[in-house]
């Protein structure tokens, strides 16, 4: 439970806009006491956040820069810290579905689990639209041997 502030939510800060809050707010906490919303950024845009441990970071700085998405909202997170929400790709506004980079199976870590989709994906033997998505580390539009030494970092960082 969150202490009561007089009818307002705690101060979860800023992604560097201003500190009016007309374009902030939090749409989800999950268990573990993330919040996901969206917030101004210093140069006007509204971009997807996560606030946790008393720190709000732009989700935005958690894809690779070369994948073309804007993370506009972040409307939900699950007890695993997947994250849906809107952004704008090519233009046009979708949905997404972040999770850890690395969780090719959604269980929140990064594990040798995740070791046997990736390989199964990179053999063809793994045809989820989903796993093939995740196991594209780099973001090249395509899982392949250059997403192999990005998955082995994000594997061995605690």
């Amino acid at each position: 439970l969150l202490p009561d502030f007089g009818g307002r939510g705690p101060d979860l800060g800023t992604l560097g806009g201003s500190a009016s809050g007309y374009n902030d707010w939090a749409n989800a906490i999950n268990d573990s006491g993330q919040v996901v919303g969206q917030a101004q950024t210093t140069d006007g845009a509204v971009h997807a956040f996560l606030w946790q441990n008393g720190v709000m970071s732009d989700l935005n700085n958690r894809i690779p820069a070369n994948c073309g998405w804007v993370l506009t909202e972040a409307t939900d997170i699950n007890a695993g810290g997947a994250i849906v929400g809107r952004g704008i790709i090519n233009g046009e506004e979708h949905g997404f579905l972040l999770r850890l980079l690395g969780d090719l199976d959604g269980d929140g870590d990064v594990d040798l689990d995740d070791v046997n989709v990736f390989v199964s994906v990179l053999l063809g033997q793994d045809t989820n639209p989903a796993h093939i998505a995740a196991a594209d580390i780099d973001c090249s539009g395509t899982p392949d041997g250059l997403d192999i030494q990005p998955f082995v970092n994000l594997l061995l960082t605690p």
